[in-house]
């Protein structure tokens, strides 16, 4: 299917995303403050104890990490599991349209086992190209960037072809994808410590050390929560605009 009729357009990009996040708020917020948000703080609280401060020695600070990824390697998985499969329903119900948040959850457990191996394969490229140089990694990054919507949108379950769509829908637009998830990241970056800092400092003076770690916890986890929501929006609107609409009847026939 031939849907690279324009260079990507920033303005309408950001104006779908914001959009698709006004259409679908309640859905956002609720799988966003189960998927996203409680993995977040769940972590922050039960997967701590990694303190470096002080150790000067690299190989001592490789040990404190190992022991710790030891000690929680396997809890920091299945939040990362839960995350994912907030991530994939968010795609579903800002590309598949007309689903309850019931419907976006079932088909992103259906999808989840693709958008992980998708994540995986993305990761392996990626590490792979900045073995290589540099740039060949965050190429590889933008190139296969769009496949968790591409999977989402369309419902492959062949994390191949996902990566395929996302390589043809990226093509003429990899630099304009690039510079457009760096000036929102930077942007984001900067909203999110100014709050951090202003939310974080009064917190921190005027609460117990225990009681101010859990609430800056909470203050970091909901500001990752808006991120990953944001970014999985935008995502999904530059696939919209790259890739094409996709009928109801196309979207039916992938199953």
């Amino acid at each position: 299917m031939g849907h690279m009729a324009k260079k990507l357009d920033f303005s309408d990009a950001w104006n779908d995303a914001t959009g698709l996040l006004k259409a679908h708020k309640e859905g956002v917020l609720a799988i966003a403050g189960v998927f996203l948000f409680l993995p977040q703080i769940a972590i922050g609280y039960f997967a701590s104890g990694l303190d470096v401060e002080g150790v000067n020695d690299s190989s001592q600070v490789a040990q404190i990490y190992e022991a710790w990824f030891l000690a929680n390697g396997l809890f920091l998985f299945l939040a990362s599991v839960v995350s994912m499969i907030g991530s994939v329903s968010l795609y579903v119900i800002f590309l598949r349209g007309n689903q309850t948040i019931g419907q976006a959850i079932s088909t992103g457990l259906k999808l989840f086992i693709t958008y992980f191996l998708v994540a995986v394969l993305t990761a392996i490229a990626v590490a792979f190209g900045f073995v290589l140089l540099i740039v060949p990694g965050i190429y590889f990054a933008v190139k296969f960037s769009l496949a968790p919507a591409a999977l989402a949108a369309e419902h492959i379950t062949n994390p191949i072809a996902a990566m395929k769509r996302s390589w043809a829908a990226t093509k003429g637009n990899s630099l304009r994808i690039f510079f457009l998830l760096l000036i929102v990241g930077i942007v984001g970056l900067i909203a999110v410590m100014a709050v951090s800092a202003v939310l974080g400092i009064p917190v921190s003076l005027l609460l117990p050390t225990e009681a101010a770690l859990f609430v800056n916890n909470i203050i970091s986890s909901l500001a990752g929560a808006i991120f990953s929501a944001i970014f999985i929006a935008l995502y999904a609107a530059i696939y919209r605009q790259l890739a094409g609409s996709f009928t109801r009847r196309e979207l039916e026939e992938t199953f």
